[in-house]
C-alpha cells in the first residue's frame, strides 16, 4: 500500500495561522497606509517645486540642495571638490573663481538671512546625528548657546519622527553606521549606539 502523502501544512496548527493572519493583515494595513501618505507627500512635494519654479529658482538647483541637507557635509565637500576638478579639466579653467566671484557678493545679502541659515544648518546638523543614531548629548556646541539649541531641536524632531514610521512600541531604525575616509583614502567605519527608547515607550 502507498504511503501517504502528506499535504504541505499539516504540520501546522490552526492557532498558527489564525495568528499569521491577523499578524500580516496588521502589518498590510499599515504598509496601505503608509504608501498612500506617501502618495500625498510625493503630491504635495512636487506642487511645492512648481511653486517655487514659477518664483524664479532653477529647480534642479534646489531639488539638489534640500537633498544636501540630508547628507554629510564632509561627503558635500569632497564631491564639490571632485566636481569642480572634472570640469577644470574640461577645457572650463575658470570655474573655482567664478564660484569665488559668486560668494563675494554675499555680503550684499540681508543679515537677518544669514543668521536663519546659519540655524538651519546646525538644526539639520542635529537631525543628521539622530538618523545615525547619535546620543543626544553629544552636541558638539556649548550648552545654553544657540547653536546648542538649533541642534538639539533639530535632534530632537528627527527621532521623533523615525519613531512616528516605524510605529507604535517599536524602536526607530536608525542607521548606526558612518563612515568616513582618512587623509590616505582609506575608508574608516565606526558603528554609534540608536539612542534608547523612552520610559513611556518602553512600557508599551
Amino acid at each position: 500500500m502507498p504511503d501517504r502523502v502528506t499535504a504541505y501544512g499539516d504540520n501546522v496548527t490552526d492557532a498558527t495561522r489564525i495568528q499569521a493572519l491577523q499578524e500580516c493583515t496588521e502589518s498590510f494595513i499599515l504598509l496601505q497606509d503608509a504608501a498612500e501618505a506617501a502618495k500625498k507627500m510625493r503630491a504635495e512635494h512636487s506642487n511645492r517645486l512648481k511653486k517655487w519654479k514659477s518664483n524664479g529658482l532653477n529647480l534642479e538647483a534646489l531639488k539638489r540642495a534640500v537633498k544636501d541637507r540630508l547628507i554629510d557635509p564632509e561627503d558635500i565637500l569632497k564631491e564639490l571638490h571632485e566636481y569642480t576638478r572634472l570640469r577644470a579639466v574640461q577645457n572650463m579653467p575658470n570655474i573655482q573663481q567664478d564660484l569665488a566671484d559668486l560668494w563675494n557678493m554675499r555680503g550684499a545679502l540681508d543679515i537677518d538671512a544669514e543668521l536663519e541659515a546659519q540655524r538651519t544648518r546646525w538644526r539639520d546638523d542635529g537631525a543628521l546625528a539622530g538618523r545615525q543614531g547619535i546620543p543626544r548629548e553629544e552636541n558638539p556646541h556649548e550648552a545654553g548657546s544657540e547653536a546648542y539649541e538649533c541642534y538639539d531641536k533639530g535632534w530632537i524632531s528627527s527621532v521623533e519622527r523615525i519613531a512616528g514610521a516605524m510605529g507604535r512600541g517599536e524602536p526607530p531604525a536608525v542607521n548606526t553606521t558612518r563612515t568616513r575616509r582618512g587623509a590616505n583614502g582609506a575608508a574608516r567605519t565606526t558603528s554609534r549606539r540608536a539612542p534608547p527608547a523612552d520610559d513611556k515607550q518602553a512600557a508599551e
